[in-house]
């Protein structure tokens, strides 16, 4: 039974290890599912080693009290992601629904708005040379 166990977690490990690239590419809709379960777990980090962008990758914050939004681009989802929880170490994060990824667009449902929380808007993406899709800009918005 032990052995068993260790066969299908093994098995397992080396399913999920492998990266989209190998075989078929990730699809846009599977990049967005890996953008936002880093969002919701707070380590955008976790995305560098699979480097879904080409050179800089854009955050956007929108701000709903204000008309204000800031914007930074980024070497990397790490510095992305630090810059956006910057100050904010007790935000929460909210994900609605993926509505549609259609031109160059993936749109999720914003629910609602609770204050000190941040709501993830849209991502924009690309295909780079070997039809792989990649993050161009991640939109929020800020529950302020």
């Amino acid at each position: 039974m032990k052995v068993k166990i260790l066969f299908l977690t093994a098995l397992m490990l080396m399913v999920t290890s492998i990266s989209p690239a190998q075989g078929r590419p990730e699809s846009v809709e599977m990049l967005s599912l890996r953008v936002t379960n880093a969002f919701k777990a707070k380590t955008f980090g976790t995305l560098d080693p699979g480097k879904p962008y080409v050179g800089r990758v854009k955050f956007v914050v929108e701000h709903s009290l204000t008309d204000k939004s800031e914007s930074k681009s980024f070497s990397s989802m790490k510095l992305a992601g630090d810059w956006l929880f910057r100050g904010r170490k007790d935000v929460g994060v909210n994900v609605g629904n993926l509505q549609r990824c259609d031109n160059g667009t993936c749109s999720f449902t914003v629910n609602g708005m609770l204050h000190n929380n941040l709501y993830i808007k849209k991502m924009t993406y690309g295909y780079d040379s070997k039809g792989r899709p990649y993050v161009k800009a991640v939109h929020f918005v800020d529950g302020n």
